[in-house]
């Protein structure tokens, strides 16, 4: 969600100077690496299983300049929650997990706090980018053999699932970067988490996709 759009060259400036840190990129993937021989029906389902936010329309490509900052998820309720961590002061670390955080409730098939990620957090001021990884680990347990018999394994059920790495990432960032209360950051998912959600299309395509399995899986019941 983008706001205060500036025409001149002066803000722009301004703007370049005001944001400190630029958050480059924070991606979280809810599943772990997979360690199988592909097939093409595999890497299909892997294909379809990984989806983004397909968009069917063409995009006007627009440029704006914006007095202090932009903030864009993948979600547009998600930017907005960025965007008003910003008003109440947050840094821009603090936008990007709250974002996150939100994504991991409504777009739950792709992202979420049972996965990991990774962020890049760029300061202006120092010239200098930090990655923080926090990418899902596989448990000490597993090996080679893990998804034999079934490579879909490795892709769904128990078996796909890392060790969960996306809180102690975003807790990492935050005290580093972060300036508002850690527990301010996750009031908006819980309170959409709460109140409920349009399920968006690229939630509706995969629950269609992994139809049969969530009928028939008692997990999911």
């Amino acid at each position: 969600m983008l706001e205060k759009k500036c025409s001149n060259n002066r803000s722009t400036r301004r703007y370049l100077r005001v944001l400190l840190v630029f958050v480059a990129s924070c991606f979280v993937v809810a599943g772990a690496g997979f360690l199988f021989r592909d097939t093409p029906f595999v890497r299909d389902l892997k294909k379809r299983f990984m989806m983004g936010s397909p968009t069917h329309a063409k995009l006007p490509n627009k440029q704006h300049f914006y007095q202090h900052a932009a903030v864009a998820a993948d979600n547009a309720e998600c930017s907005k929650v960025g965007r008003n961590i910003l008003k109440k002061g947050g840094s821009a670390v603090d936008a990007a997990i709250a974002a996150i955080l939100c994504v991991g409730v409504i777009n739950m098939h792709s992202t979420g706090i049972g996965g990991g990620g990774f962020m890049m957090v760029y300061d202006s001021h120092k010239r200098s980018a930090e990655m923080i990884d926090f990418r899902e680990t596989a448990s000490e347990h597993s090996g080679v053999d893990l998804f034999k018999g079934d490579p879909l394994n490795g892709i769904r059920g128990g078996l796909a699932v890392g060790v969960p790495g996306e809180l102690r990432g975003l807790e990492a960032a935050w005290k580093k970067y972060g300036k508002l209360p850690w527990k301010e950051l996750f009031k908006p998912a819980i309170h959409i988490a709460k109140k409920g959600f349009i399920i968006p299309q690229t939630v509706d395509i995969a629950i269609k996709i992994w139809k049969d399995l969530l009928m028939t899986d008692k997990t999911f019941r």
